[in-house]
């Protein structure tokens, strides 16, 4: 048995990669030897085939396996999945107030896309803050206290800021690459990327020099526009907000994420 195991060794030889030169190479060797090759023996050489065959799938398997324990893990950004608002409208309404609701001036741009968004004294109408019956999703503008965590940091502060719900309890929101994550989907709506008055970094750039003497390529609007932050869960009574004009307002970048009991209603739009 032992010259026929090495007869066999000589025709696979040191590469175990099962090919058809390699296959006929046995065939015809078997019907060599055919006399002496006792049924036994041709039953040994066709297992020794699938043997091999086996072998170089096994390899191939491997081969092509990338993951283990070196490999580095997915990162948000390099992940598909997208989480949308087909609901929230960049629009800002005209609404008609209620006996519950709360008529505000407001004057920064911590809110404005490109249109002095929310800025009361250009847009000459007051702002309806609904103070009753509201519900905070996703998307939703709301009117609330100044944390006193931010206005012991800053005591030039606003006593209120504007923002919009981007977390909401139990999920996990990222920021990667200036873009926001909800439980490692990216957020693919109008406010799920920083913004600088409703404009990107690549629109900006875009910006013809002699209307705008900004310069919008230099590193720090570089670091701007790819701001990271690491992930953190929205407990129970808390939010995550951001203003839409990101860089001009504070939000839970700056003081964390927001209690309940510091929303004083909902930015339901100006007063019709």
């Amino acid at each position: 048995m032992g010259e026929y195991k090495q007869e066999i060794d000589d025709m696979i030889g040191s590469d175990p990669r099962f090919t058809d030169e390699l296959a006929d190479r046995i065939l015809t060797q078997s019907k060599k030897s055919s006399r002496r090759f006792t049924p036994r023996i041709r039953a040994g050489l066709a297992a020794a085939i699938v043997f091999a065959g086996m072998s170089v799938v096994t390899f191939t398997m491997l081969s092509d396996d990338t993951s283990g324990p070196g490999q580095e893990e997915t990162s948000p950004a390099q992940l598909d999945s997208v989480i949308t608002d087909t609901e929230t409208s960049e629009d800002v309404p005209l609404v008609e107030p209620t006996e519950t609701s709360l008529l505000i001036d407001w004057g920064l741009d911590s809110m404005d896309r490109g249109d002095h968004h929310y800025m009361t004294y250009i847009q000459n109408r007051q702002l309806v803050v609904e103070t009753d019956g509201y519900h905070l999703t996703r998307g939703t503008v709301i009117y609330f206290e100044t944390p006193k965590s931010l206005l012991k940091q800053n005591p030039q502060a606003e006593p209120y800021q504007i923002a919009r719900v981007v977390g909401v309890p139990g999920e996990t929101v990222e920021i990667s690459d200036g873009k926001v994550y909800i439980d490692d989907q990216r957020l693919d709506t109008f406010y799920g990327e920083v913004h600088t008055r409703g404009m990107t970094h690549e629109e900006l750039l875009q910006i013809d020099r002699s209307d705008n003497p900004n310069d919008y390529s230099t590193e720090d609007w570089y670091e701007f526009f790819s701001v990271d932050m690491p992930a953190i869960t929205v407990d129970e009574d808390s939010l995550f907000v951001i203003a839409d004009n990101w860089g001009r307002g504070y939000d839970s970048r700056d003081f964390g994420l927001l209690k309940h009991g510091d929303v004083a209603g909902v930015v339901m739009g100006y007063e019709k």
